[in-house]
């Protein structure tokens, strides 16, 4: 799937996403991803940023969407034992990144990963760092927590 197409998908399922510099983390400049939490991209957006360029996708968190962030293969594995809960699963340049749809805000941290929630951006697949590719390696669906759970 291209980046154009694979970012429109993610729109049909609520979740936003802002271009990265092409090979790069980094979003383009003056990309602000605390005005699209407020001001939600649309198509139009997306059109500008993805067809026929280069540009990486980064998928906005926020507005009960959140990333878990795991830069070692040991710590995901520890975290998984432990909850096993099916979700989607990316497979990044130096982990994995656990998506979950979570009713309430999160005010904690973890010594496994980094907690990406509010606006905080996290590449996504198809995009392509240092020659690594992003890509799911478990499931397209996004699990939901409900608060208490």
């Amino acid at each position: 799937m291209n980046t154009l197409s694979e970012a429109l998908e993610l729109l049909s399922q609520g979740i936003y996403c802002l271009p990265c510099q092409p090979n790069s983390k980094h979003l383009l400049k003056d990309i602000s991803p605390k005005f699209y939490l407020e001001n939600p991209p649309d198509i139009g957006n997306y059109l500008d940023w993805f067809n026929g360029t280069q540009n990486n996708l980064a998928i906005l968190t926020g507005n009960g969407l959140t990333v878990l962030d795991f830069d070692s293969l040991p710590d995901f594995i520890i975290w998984q034992s432990n909850y096993g809960i099916e979700t989607r699963i990316v497979e990044s340049r130096r982990g994995y990144h656990a998506y979950f749809w979570i009713d309430a805000p999160i005010n904690h941290t973890s010594e496994l990963c980094e907690i990406k929630h509010d606006g905080m951006p996290i590449v996504a697949p198809p995009s392509v760092v240092n020659g690594v590719k992003y890509k799911v390696v478990e499931g397209r669906e996004i699990s939901r927590i409900e608060r208490g759970e």
